[in-house]
């Protein structure tokens, strides 16, 4: 007998062969548009082909590169950034124009595409086809209202309710507390797309978030929420381990969409001391959704989280013990996590445009996150809360000579900031 993903692929791929149907993120039904994109003038040089149904970003080898191009008979509409956001042109089927975006003033800048008319987000499908994080699974919508919408994968049992509303509520607060939707454009309210798997551990799937600037997420912000390697976990108690699971995956997301889809600046060369950045917004956000019980069992189980110094004086640093909680109860709580958020995406570069600036390869689809130093670190976190913080920080972490030589550095730097 075949399988439920046996069978649609195979009616999708029956239909989409005689132009029927495409797959993509309208789900099964949309109607299918092509285009063939131009590196030069007149339809001439190097091409690419763009299938699409609604919203789609140009492929990253092609992106700002079009200078004409053939729609296929459709009318189109080009646009300036990902997404189908910023400025925008529609070009009916015989327009003089896609011969030449230069005298459109549209050349080079192309970054996304769609049909003609005003792009609205599509609703969710029913059925949706994981292709991103290594990811496979065909996903069966659950819930959906005004901001989220939910789908499990096989092995979550649909009795479980209570992530719907969480979920949800944990979003709006988000979006709300840390001005997202004019941060970081989510003008289009599209809702967030929050995934459940469990019984994974053998695939080694990882919880994870995904921005709409990532490639593989098709113009979606994405929670993706499995049970790691402890597949006893199903999802079936709201509180605890589980709970903590899904919530510290909204502060990734909150980081990721402040930085342009990139890693925070602290993350990996500071060993994971963003991961206690998380923290600190999870234990803000149950603070803030009214989940006492939670918030206090969230903050004993912080208390006692070390991780390995790097640059240090100290072989285990608990960083929300020493580092952040402090600052978060000393100098405005939810407001100075918001502002660290904005003053670095703000002056802390995401290119390396000089030499001794730190360049990690993240795990991000967006390229190489640079990395601050310690020195960078604290000088940064002093110029958030107009505080010299380097007593807190030898306290917390210990101090050395090349620790000393770097807030020096900052401070030259970044000389904005000011303390």
């Amino acid at each position: 007998m075949k399988s439920r993903l046996e069978k649609f692929f195979i009616r999708t791929l029956a239909l989409a062969s005689v132009g029927v149907i495409a797959i993509g993120r309208n789900g099964v039904g949309a109607r299918s548009h092509v285009a063939v994109l131009y590196e030069d003038y007149h339809q001439r040089g190097s091409s690419k082909v763009v299938v699409f149904e609604g919203c789609q970003n140009i492929p990253s080898d092609f992106n700002d590169k079009a200078s004409s191009i053939d729609s296929r008979g459709d009318c189109i509409r080009l646009y300036e950034n990902r997404c189908c956001q910023g400025r925008s042109i529609e070009l009916p089927a015989k327009s003089p124009l896609i011969d030449d975006l230069y005298n459109a003033e549209f050349d080079d800048v192309v970054s996304s595409i769609s049909p003609c008319g005003s792009y609205s987000s599509p609703q969710p499908p029913s059925l949706l086809q994981e292709n991103w994080l290594n990811h496979s699974e065909l996903l069966d919508k659950v819930f959906s209202d005004d901001d989220v919408v939910v789908y499990y994968d096989n092995d979550v049992s649909r009795r479980i309710k209570w992530p719907h509303k969480y979920v949800g509520d944990a979003w709006r607060y988000v979006k709300k507390n840390y001005f997202l939707d004019q941060i970081a454009g989510l003008t289009r309210n599209e809702k967030l797309h929050v995934i459940f798997h469990t019984g994974k551990a053998y695939m080694h799937y990882n919880s994870s978030a995904l921005t709409y600037f990532d490639v593989s997420s098709e113009c979606r912000n994405i929670i993706d929420i499995t049970s790691g390697d402890n597949d006893t976990i199903k999802w079936t108690e709201n509180k605890g381990d589980p709970l903590d699971i899904i919530s510290e995956q909204f502060g990734n997301m909150v980081i990721y969409l402040y930085r342009g889809g990139k890693d925070a600046p602290t993350f990996h060369y500071l060993n994971k001391g963003d991961e206690d950045f998380v923290k600190i917004i999870t234990f803000d956000m149950y603070r803030g959704l009214n989940m006492s019980t939670e918030q206090e069992r969230f903050f004993y189980k912080a208390l006692t989280s070390k991780t390995a110094g790097t640059e240090t004086e100290r072989n285990y640093v608990n960083w929300f013990k020493d580092w952040y909680f402090p600052i978060y109860q000393k100098h405005g709580e939810l407001g100075v996590l918001r502002k660290y958020l904005k003053l670095s995406a703000a002056y802390y570069p995401t290119v390396a445009d000089t030499r001794h600036f730190n360049v990690t390869e993240s795990e991000s689809e967006n390229g190489p996150t640079l990395q601050m130093n310690l020195g960078e670190f604290v000088h940064f976190w002093s110029g958030v809360t107009h505080t010299n913080l380097q007593k807190l920080a030898i306290n917390a972490f210990g101090w050395t000579m090349l620790n000393e030589y770097q807030l020096i550095q900052a401070q030259k730097d970044f000389p904005k900031l000011s303390y």
